[in-house]
């Protein structure tokens, strides 16, 4: 059942089935509110909900909470596969290595574990031939070293290893640490008015969430807008991967 602001939309019997199934709604205007429930025996498993519109572009979200990306190693590459390829997928963003960062031991480990992040990009490469890929590192995170709140240790290792992993697989690089002013910067985000980060010194307000999107939109729109214009002057020639600004 779908209901929609509380009233019912649809109704149907699912058949028990393999492989992926979808159902698609249209609706005259964006509801507030869309419910579904699932009544029988046993639930399909559901792999996802997508809420797009009919122009512009659409933005997909897979969140992993808490995982380093090594469990996309796992997935059926041919049912995800099926997903992109109807979603019509033209860029895929991976953002991952925050939740290393308290486990690295010294920067030799936090540089490869980085490093070792290219095995997540051919992943993804799999799931998604052709596909350009934009590889996000981790932000600044501050813990508590003598009473003082500062970067944790080997993370600008971290971060090195996985730009490294992202240019030899061909991908571009935002470097989030950089963009939020490198070592130590974390601070001036947790005091900011409005604050941009929470009193952990690791997880972004929803102000500074919408920030950090803003720099990410405008980093991406520039490097389209400077190959547009390349491309009207017929000055485009292929380079070496960069660090998106």
């Amino acid at each position: 059942e779908v209901y929609v602001d509380e009233v019912l939309f649809n109704t149907e019997e699912i058949e028990v089935g393999t492989g992926m199934m979808q159902r698609k709604w249209s609706f005259t205007s964006a509801p507030k509110k869309i419910k579904f429930v699932f009544k029988g025996a046993d639930s399909p498993d559901v792999y996802g909900i997508e809420l797009h519109g009919n122009s512009g572009v659409n933005l997909s979200n897979l969140a992993l909470r808490g995982n380093d990306g090594t469990a996309i190693r796992r997935v059926n590459n041919a049912e995800v596969q099926t997903v992109f390829n109807d979603l019509n997928a033209e860029l895929l963003i991976l953002q991952f290595g925050g939740n290393n960062v308290p486990y690295l031991k010294d920067s030799l480990h936090a540089f490869n574990q980085g490093k070792g992040f290219a095995a997540t990009i051919k992943k993804a490469k799999q799931m998604a031939p052709g596909v350009p890929i934009v590889v996000i590192g981790p932000s600044d995170m501050s813990t508590s070293i003598d009473g003082v709140f500062q970067t944790f240790p080997y993370l600008e290792e971290l971060n090195k290893g996985m730009k490294r992993a992202a240019f030899d697989e061909g991908c571009a690089y935002w470097d989030m640490f950089s963009v939020m002013g490198g070592k130590n910067s974390m601070v001036s985000w947790v005091t900011n008015d409005p604050p941009y980060a929470g009193p952990d010194y690791v997880h972004f307000t929803p102000a500074g969430a919408r920030k950090m999107g803003e720099l990410l939109f405008k980093a991406i729109y520039d490097e389209y807008s400077a190959w547009k214009n390349a491309s009207a002057f017929g000055d485009v020639k292929k380079e070496e991967p960069t660090t998106l600004p």
